[in-house]
């Protein structure tokens, strides 16, 4: 009855001869346990980063070791700009080829005119020269969706490189660009199948920034869209320092103001699409007698 009437004189007579907590120690102990938790917090991001660097170790080991070209293989560039990618992929494949009369080579081809591409990329002069002392061959005025047109085009090439396909009009309305790239690409797809060899090992390399508006083209989509004949073979990523002399340029050409000379532009990442036929479709042909 006398914790009824006097509660804070029995709760101190309670406490006599017990030792109260000083609040210095409380602090310390939270102190030590925040520490703990930041430095398991910093051991956990420390580890998965390290993780994500493995990972895309192991991707670019799977892009080297990836034999994208062959020596004796016709590969055909589209869409070029400075003609830099293609100077750099026929200067390997000349070094490769041990026998110059064994065949194969790059035929690398632009929308512009000549004079229009000197005027919007100066260093595109002298890619060009490289391409033609590596015993490849440049072409102007060449529209990556209308290839079939060509009858020299036809069921002619191994592999057909589109690099960073980009229409440059400028167009402000995300969704409007979008349909426009997306159309890029179908048209793209339906002319080129048409100038692969129809073999196992012939590719459609396209390559494409990483994120947004790129992924939204969805073109693995577009590759298939209208026909059954091609499908998405593997995914890597592009590695610009693979190719040599290699520079970046935008569609619009080179501009100080807007442009930078090395590839920083692409530094985020860029993924290259590889597309073959799909193996019901080649064993259809053959069935019907057809090369």
């Amino acid at each position: 009855w006398l914790k009824l009437l006097f509660p804070a004189t029995m709760a101190r007579h309670h406490l006599q001869g017990r030792k109260k907590p000083h609040l210095s120690r409380v602090r310390s102990k939270l102190r030590k346990e925040k520490l703990n938790h930041t430095k398991k917090t910093r051991k956990k991001r420390e580890l998965e980063k390290l993780q994500a660097e493995v990972k895309r170790a192991a991707k670019l080991s799977q892009a080297q070791q990836y034999t994208f070209f062959r020596a004796t293989e016709a590969i055909l560039c589209v869409g070029e700009g400075n003609f830099s990618f293609a100077a750099a992929l026929a200067e390997k494949m000349n070094a490769l080829r041990r026998n110059p009369e064994a065949g194969g080579g790059v035929i690398a081809t632009c929308l512009d005119d000549k004079s229009t591409l000197r005027d919007k990329y100066t260093d595109g002069k002298v890619n060009v020269k490289r391409i033609e002392a590596a015993a490849g061959a440049v072409l102007y005025g060449v529209d990556a969706t209308c290839l079939h047109e060509r009858e020299e085009f036809a069921h002619a090439f191994d592999k057909i490189v589109f690099q960073f396909p980009h229409l440059g009009s400028g167009e402000k309305s995300v969704e409007r660009s979008v349909h426009q790239h997306q159309h890029l690409l179908r048209s793209f797809f339906e002319s080129a199948r048409r100038c692969l060899k129809r073999l196992k090992t012939s590719e459609i390399h396209v390559t494409l920034k990483e994120g947004e508006p790129y992924k939204s083209w969805q073109v693995v989509s577009m590759a298939s869209s209208g026909n059954n004949e091609i499908q998405c073979r593997t995914v890597l990523p592009f590695v610009p320092s693979d190719w040599p002399g290699y520079e970046h340029r935008r569609t619009q050409g080179f501009d100080e103001r807007s442009s930078k000379k090395d590839n920083s532009e692409i530094a985020k990442g860029a993924k290259t699409y590889i597309f073959a036929f799909r193996k019901e479709y080649l064993d259809a042909l053959e069935a019907h007698g057809e090369d």
